[in-house]
């Protein structure tokens, strides 16, 4: 792979090995799927057969060198301060003071991860909005990223145990069966992230615990084959576009459920790449980001419409198998949580799934339309009624902080003043235990306002810097640049739109700068 950033893209050059005869060379008949050959550029011709898949039509092209190009604008892991007259900055505070107050960090990787995440965003929120509250959740995050990173004798969790027989990192605890090496980039995308995050702020926390969390990145993302203590991209499968969650498969094949976190242990390479200035653990993030996101809105959200056959009756998937997708979850068969599970954890880099507004539209009116037809039918069995089941409604308030959370941090990208409201009429709700709930609500808060205050991506624009977007405000035209810098340097970076270079932008070290106006080019 190679990032283009002036082109808003990486081209990636797939080499088929081939046998050759005394010097004679040879091609071969070689298919693809989807995400492919929609939405990329790429130098061949699909001029072969075409045949039926479970991954929709696979086009066939000739050849023993194809290079494709997948399109990558950026991504930032948060946005600038409000600055819509909604957002009430002593209400954000509350948010903070109460996260703050009560840190939890529980003992196995995949809540553990959320919880680190949750820390480190809220860090950086406080940075945003200047609260004093900043150092404090830093020093917090470094200590319990310490103790993840560091083993003590005796210790019963927060510690990563090195397996050389399977070339690999186990989380202590391990839950969902981590220990048999599944969703290892699920629940350790959290940690690189956060740790990304804690570096800019805490530049010698690299100096401490970089090779180890280095390891935790190259345990299911190794990107240099020449480093044989892991196997090469361990939980992504570079022909098919995605990852796979299964440690040791299955008799039904391999599978993956929550295509969105899949997505985020991609976005951690890139800004722990970016904090620790490796550009190699960068450009694989980019890579793996821009092909995960492309073959998630095909094969979870149908995008091209060809790809689900007629007799699925459903709008989405919410796990893909090897050989075929089920509409439930491993936890539930709830709808509301079959597309819940691709929409979290709320975050600019999931602005993907929004790209396309009316789709968005469509997947939230698709959810609730299915979620509230679960929802009679349940009320309607027998064992139901004796216990008084009522129907619900496909409301913030009904679905509860953590699912609502959820919800919420999907809709914002795209309605961020619905998000607004129903924060706001919940908050002054006598008894609410939704929006009041800090741990859930405070990112969405806060990402909610920034959002209505930006206006949406513009896919049209790139950036010299990886961790970069541009919002527009669709009212009044005006771009946003955004540029996080993790880096102990003040940097200037190039933005482009549609491969022309429109300015600079000088970017603060260990920040986040935004600016409406840049430099001459």
């Amino acid at each position: 792979w190679k990032w283009e950033p002036s082109k808003g893209k990486i081209d990636t050059l797939w080499n088929i090995q081939t046998e050759t005869l005394k010097g004679s060379n040879h091609s071969v008949i070689q298919g693809w799927i989807p995400h492919h050959y929609r939405g990329t550029t790429a130098d061949f011709r699909f001029d072969g057969p075409e045949y039926l898949s479970p991954r929709g039509p696979l086009e066939c092209a000739i050849g023993s060198q194809f290079h494709i190009a997948f399109p990558y604008s950026g991504v930032v892991p948060n946005l600038p301060r409000p600055t819509n007259a909604e957002f009430q900055p002593v209400r954000m505070q509350e948010y903070l003071r109460s996260i703050a107050a009560k840190p939890h960090f529980a003992d196995d990787t995949y809540w553990g991860g959320k919880d680190v995440l949750r820390f480190g965003q809220s860090a950086l929120i406080a940075a945003e909005t200047g609260s004093e509250l900043h150092a404090e959740f830093i020093s917090k995050l470094h200590n319990v990223m310490a103790d993840w990173l560091t083993y003590t004798p005796g210790e019963k969790s927060h510690y990563f145990a090195w397996y050389p027989e399977w070339k690999a990192l186990v989380g202590v605890s391990p839950s969902y069966g981590s220990e048999g090496f599944n969703d290892h980039h699920f629940h350790y995308g959290y940690f690189t992230f956060a740790a990304a995050l804690l570096t800019s702020a805490d530049p010698g926390f690299a100096s401490d615990y970089g090779d180890m969390i280095r390891l935790v990145a190259r345990e299911y993302a190794n990107y240099d084959r020449t480093d044989k203590r892991f196997p090469f991209l361990r939980t992504f499968d570079v022909w098919a576009g995605h990852s796979w969650a299964g440690g040791t498969s299955s008799p039904g094949g391999e599978n993956q459920e929550s295509s969105s976190e899949a997505v985020q242990s991609w976005a951690g390479l890139i800004y722990l790449g970016e904090a620790l200035g490796d550009a190699a653990m960068r450009d694989a993030g980019i890579a793996g980001y821009a092909m995960e996101t492309s073959a998630t809105m095909e094969y979870w959200f149908n995008r091209g419409g060809d790809v689900f056959p007629p007799q699925w009756k459903h709008p989405v998937t919410g796990m893909v198998w090897s050989g075929g997708k089920v509409y439930g979850t491993y936890f539930t068969g709830d709808p509301a949580w079959i597309y819940a599970i691709q929409w979290l954890p709320a975050s600019p880099m999931l602005s993907y799934l929004v790209k396309d507004k009316t789709a968005a539209v469509a997947s939230w009116r698709n959810m609730t339309t299915d979620f509230e037809k679960h929802e009679v039918e349940e009320s309607h069995k027998p064992e139901n009624q004796a216990n008084g089941y009522v129907a619900k409604k496909a409301t913030v308030e009904s679905f509860g902080p953590a699912l609502g959370s959820v919800m919420l941090g999907y809709r914002l990208m795209y309605d961020p003043k619905w998000a607004i409201n129903q924060l706001d009429t919940l908050w002054n709700t006598p008894g609410d235990k939704v929006a009041h709930n800090a741990d859930e609500m405070a990112i969405i808060y806060y990402l909610a306002n920034a959002a209505a205050s930006l206006g949406d991506p513009d896919w049209s624009v790139s950036c010299s810097a990886a961790s970069a977007m541009a919002y527009k405000n669709p009212a009044t035209g005006k771009r946003q640049y955004i540029v996080w810098n993790p880096g102990s340097a003040a940097t200037r970076v190039t933005f482009y739109a549609n491969g022309a270079s429109i300015g600079k932008l000088n970017a603060r070290p260990h920040a986040l700068t935004s600016a409406s106006q840049l430099l001459t080019p």
